[in-house]
């Protein structure tokens, strides 16, 4: 039987309504003058999905591994803060891009959700005051006359019934419909009609109806089973219905005058790249259903372009102008995928791509008006995406730093040959997405009973194999950690990775194998991969380690036991205002191998 180890649920939530009670700001770690607060480690923690979160003996050996995760992190986002990596012009657009995102949120929660919270207390008293739902017969018709016809004969006193025998007319026994179904208008005339009574002919899906109220239930008024759930549907149904009006009216007043356009040419100029991209994609892989532009092509595109045109004005604002250089980076954030590589598709894709930056320039330019950067909230989400973006970045520059010699493969390969390394290799089925709404899609797939195999090429962006092959752990670089821990059969992800999302199941294992059947030559550039990686792990948790013994870290132990935690693991998902889609944390791998060599030169005695 499949197992999803990883994954317990799945929720998706409003960034703003999305709220933990962070009322304890006592440190439960110092790093250097910066500090780990019980609020940020418990929200990291428990937005963060772990192995083994399920088992209350690990409750306290988890929490510290994690808690180590985030000195690392918060050592290297100081680092690269201190050799001025956002100084640089991809670095500023970056945070650029997070900033206008949180801004956006702010404003979303403002102008639209703490608004709308009196017509929505409105809403629900009106659904509570009126039945929940309605039993109801109906006729049906094409025809406006003939339904007309028929409500004047209801009103003189023809029973309902009587039309029943018309075999011209589409009948219907009984029918229960509840808020939540239909347009407002439509539920508002049914929904308040009381019993045995009637409607006027209603227009709905390109037909008319007539119905006729046999039976009303009012279960969250009379306690029936399940009115606690009922309850809690008419809520929600009355905040979103409610924040829907605030929204339109907010969207109209914004935009209303704009008419605001891209330049065209640039924009031509760019397709012309990306279709140039995708359809050499199509030529290698013509087997696949689905195309992705990843953030890679992206750069490529960025590199072919001349700086004249990477700088000219893309689109002009009230504000200012922006050039294009910044949609580029903009389009790191979004999923840009194609089923048909024809270049008025690829074009048509980048046309809405072009008006939902625009939008989101406008309402981040508006938030600024507010000043809404400034907000406590706001600087608090920044800070956490920007700590986690520059710890990212400082050790992608450590795996790009990592080199071996042609001597030092040879030498591994011959100490595996050897046996003076056990090697543990596995066999692996990846699905490699690039944004969490992809992730979210496939985790749900998941969930439904599909194969992981039958997703491998329909949500992912990888062109490789369904199954890895035997290959030694090492291999899989940033998940061997992971697979290191995992039983056969067992499923784990959404995992952040450098090319975006890894959701992955261990097909198989074979302990202590050995390579003594491949030649050198066959096997050189995998040695060389792997060797680079542990030359680059190696590397990363020596630097780590320094940095720990430069800044002065202090752990409050007792402290850390005592915070309570669930043991359920859930990916969560912010749905932001205005759009787009986030998860609720910067989702980090475990990363503790460095606390030993910390811990080891702290002994060494001057």
């Amino acid at each position: 039987m499949m197992k999803i180890v990883l994954i317990g649920s799945i929720i998706l939530v409003f960034f703003n309504a999305f709220v933990f009670s962070q009322t304890n700001h006592e440190p439960v770690a110092t790093v250097g003058s910066k500090s780990i607060s019980v609020d940020e480690f418990q929200f990291r923690y428990e937005l963060t999905p772990q192995l083994f979160r399920e088992r209350d003996d690990k409750g306290n050996k988890l929490k510290r591994e994690f808690l180590y995760t985030l000195i690392a992190e918060k050592l290297l986002a100081s680092y690269g803060e201190s050799v001025s990596l956002d100084t640089t012009e991809i670095v500023k657009l970056t945070l650029q891009t997070f900033e206008e995102m949180f801004v956006r949120d702010e404003l979303y929660k403002r102008m639209i959700v703490e608004k709308a919270k009196s017509k929505a207390d409105s809403l629900l008293g009106f659904y509570l005051a009126n039945s929940t739902s309605s039993m109801l017969t109906y006729i049906r018709t094409d025809r406006f006359d003939e339904a007309e016809r028929i409500g004047e004969l209801l009103k003189k006193g023809v029973p309902f019934d009587f039309f029943y025998s018309d075999t011209s007319l589409s009948l219907q026994d009984t029918l229960t419909i509840t808020f939540g179904q239909f347009d407002e208008s439509i539920e508002n005339e049914i929904l308040t009609l009381p019993e045995n009574s009637f409607s006027r002919p209603l227009f709905i899906n390109d037909q008319w109806y007539i119905f006729n109220v046999i039976k009303k239930f009012y279960p969250v008024i009379e306690r029936s089973d399940g009115w606690e759930a009922e309850f809690k549907r008419l809520k929600k149904l009355a905040k979103e219905r409610a924040e829907f009006t605030f929204y339109n009216d907010f969207m109209n007043n914004i935009f209303s005058n704009q008419n605001i356009k891209a330049n065209g040419k640039l924009l031509k100029l760019f397709s012309d790249e990306v279709y140039n991209i995708l359809d050499k994609k199509r030529a290698r892989y013509a087997e696949q259903k689905k195309y992705f532009l990843e953030v890679s092509d992206l750069a490529l595109i960025n590199k072919k372009l001349s700086e004249e045109s990477l700088n000219s004005t893309f689109i002009k604002l009230p504000g200012g102008a922006i050039p294009l250089k910044n949609f580029l980076n903009y389009l790191r954030f979004e999923n840009i995928s194609v089923d048909s590589i024809d270049y008025q598709n690829v074009l048509d894709i980048l046309n809405g791509k072009t008006r939902k930056f625009i939008e989101y320039k406008i309402l981040a330019n508006e938030g600024y008006k507010y000043g809404l950067e400034k907000t406590a909230e706001v600087q608090k989400q920044f800070n956490m995406w920007k700590q986690n973006y520059f710890y990212q970045l400082v050790m992608t520059e450590f795996a790009d730093s990592s080199t071996v010699t042609n001597d030092e493969i040879k030498t591994y390969y011959n100490q595996l040959n050897k046996g003076k390394f056990n090697v543990k290799e596995v066999n692996v089925i990846e699905v490699l997405v690039r944004d969490p709404e992809a992730a979210e899609k496939v985790i749900n797939e998941l969930g439904a009973g599909r194969d992981i195999k039958e997703l491998t090429y329909a949500a992912s962006n990888k062109n490789d194999e369904h199954e890895s092959g035997f290959k030694p752990i090492t291999y899989f670089k940033e998940i061997g950690p992971i697979l290191n821990q995992m039983k056969i059969g067992e499923i784990y992800g959404p995992m952040k990775v450098a090319d975006g999302y890894s959701i992955f199941k261990l097909i198989d294992v074979r302990e202590d194998s050995s390579v003594n059947g491949a030649s050198f030559d066959k096997t050189k550039k995998e040695l060389e991969n792997e060797l680079r990686h542990l030359k680059m792990k190696n590397t990363i948790n020596q630097f780590i380690a320094k940095l720990a013994k430069q800044s002065s870290i202090t752990i409050n132990n007792e402290l850390l036991n005592s915070i309570r935690s669930i043991n359920h693991n859930s990916v969560v998902f912010k749905l932001l205002g205005f759009g787009g889609k986030i998860t609720a944390v910067p989702l980090i791998a475990p990363n503790s191998e460095w606390v030993e060599d910390w811990l080891n030169s702290l002994k060494v005695m001057p």
